[in-house]
């Protein structure tokens, strides 16, 4: 159904080139008697080059020799929605001097025999040498954590985490080193303690890890009750406060513009839940604006999140939730978008407190499901079930599902369409232009794309119909 050739870009011309100068002067200074110099000659200065190669893919190995282009190399037929991704793959090669650093992907001549079909190919796969180059799609978006450098406080391993935010100045970014931030070690601090031995946030900071979540933890808890606070790089255990056994205990103060991301928030016991521990509680009654809970893992735990009713809408986005009782509970107020989650007694609950929130573009995987305990009909579209049928129980609208894994969009924004997914159009009027991914001189790797017909949209309207493109590889030096 889809014919694809595949085409090479011009290539690019850089500067690189050295020299040498030979000799010396002997003597010198105003009316030196003796004086030599030497001449270094035919110096010659030569530009090296990027000189991107492409060849057919022969069961894993590139074949048929390297050229400037390739025709025909894909032929995808018998298409049919939601069936099973068709995926084909081509060689490149830098044989030029210089490494290419970035690797740009576009297409070119797209034509389609029925308007539209453009945006029914779902791109689910695309790499180069196992690295995607789509980005933003459902579960944590980095496993690897990025020291920060940008610390104007610096704990030492004797310093207390509580002491530290209490002689903060606003916007302060308070780089730990220690290895546990507990209890018992935060308890003789004078101030930012409180009664539950929880450390009190109640100043704009930045609370980031040098070592990230395996070598940092706090597990006194943390009540957030100021805006304008972000906490970074921690493994986050329960403590008991305010009622509530929890991590992070957003406080009924309300907060604005408060980021947790990239930690690992857990429960005390790696094997299964202690009842009663949560991960972050939202207070009740509070206004929240701009919160955003991004990029953790979230695991054994009885609640990995819990919301009680409150004011404004909270993000949380890409995080990996697992292992716990329920993901999410007491769900509203919230933004729940690409997510993924597997292995909880339920992922997501409602009762009768929900009035409002979005559940889309998620990954719900080896069983878990929706659960709605009563209240409005929870709206869950566009999520990803890997039993291929949502999984939910109440009232809940799933449909449309989505037809593949939320996998990623092209430059990690969904598109022109907005329909939760890469597709052709999204690659032909926003092309990649500097993955973050190259080839070095003498390089080759493979590049694999994988694309389906969308399942829940792709109507009869499109039997038979039929799309071809170029697509059109750039190698750039910088």
């Amino acid at each position: 159904m889809n014919n694809i050739s595949l085409l090479l870009n011009k290539q690019i011309l850089l500067a690189l080139g050295t020299i040498v100068f030979i000799g010396a002067v002997l003597a010198a200074g105003t009316g030196a008697f003796f004086s030599s110099s030497a001449t270094a000659t035919a110096n010659v200065f030569t530009a090296g080059t990027l000189t991107l190669k492409i060849a057919q893919d022969n069961a894993g190995t590139p074949g048929g020799g390297w050229l400037a282009s390739q025709n025909s190399q894909w032929n995808f037929t018998a298409m049919t929605p939601g069936g099973t991704p068709s995926e084909d793959a081509v060689w490149l090669k830098n044989e030029g001097t210089v490494d290419g650093m970035t690797l740009g992907v576009a297409l070119a001549n797209v034509n389609e025999n029925v308007g539209g079909l453009e945006s029914q190919m779902r791109i689910t796969k695309m790499t180069l040498d196992g690295v995607s180059l789509l980005s933003g799609g459902a579960g944590m978006t980095s496993s690897s954590y990025v020291v920060p450098t940008n610390c104007t406080v610096t704990l030492g391993g004797s310093d207390r985490l509580a002491d530290a935010i209490f002689a903060a100045s606003p916007n302060d970014v308070i780089c730990t080193t220690g290895t546990d931030y507990s209890e018992v070690w935060e308890s003789s601090a004078t101030n930012n303690v409180g009664a539950g031995g929880q450390i009190i946030v109640n100043k704009p900071v930045t609370i980031v890890s040098v070592g990230g979540p395996s070598v940092s933890s706090i597990t006194a808890g943390l009540q957030i009750d100021s805006d304008d606070v972000t906490i970074k790089g921690f493994t986050l255990r329960p403590n008991a406060f305010l009622g509530e056994v929890s991590a992070i205990y957003l406080n009924s103060l309300g907060a604005d513009d408060v980021i947790i991301d990239s930690n690992v928030i857990a429960g005390t016991v790696n094997t299964g839940y202690v009842a009663s521990e949560r991960g972050i509680v939202i207070a009740i009654g509070a206004t929240f604006n701009d919160v955003e809970i991004t990029n953790n893992e979230i695991r054994n735990l009885a609640t990995g999140i819990y919301s009680n009713p409150h004011t404004g809408v909270i993000d949380v986005m890409n995080n990996s939730i697992h292992d716990n009782l329920a993901g999410i509970g007491g769900f509203t107020g919230i933004d729940a978008q690409f997510n993924q989650f597997f292995d909880n007694g339920e992922a997501i609950g409602t009762d009768a407190t929900y009035a409002n929130g979005t559940i889309t573009n998620n990954e719900f995987l080896n069983g878990d499901m929706i659960n709605s305990y009563g209240g409005p009909v929870v709206v869950a579209t566009n999520n990803w079930w890997d039993g291929l049928t949502a999984n939910t129980s109440g009232s809940v609208t799933s449909a449309p599902v989505a037809g593949a894994p939320i996998t990623g969009f092209v430059n990690g924004v969904d598109g022109s369409n907005g329909n939760g997914f890469a597709d052709v159009q999204d690659l032909r009027l926003s092309p990649i232009v500097n993955a973050g991914v190259g080839l070095n001189a003498g390089q080759e790797k493979r590049f694999i794309m994988a694309v389906q017909l969308d399942g829940p949209t792709t109507g009869n309207a499109y039997q038979g119909a039929s799309l071809t493109t170029d697509v059109v590889f750039t190698l750039n030096q910088i």
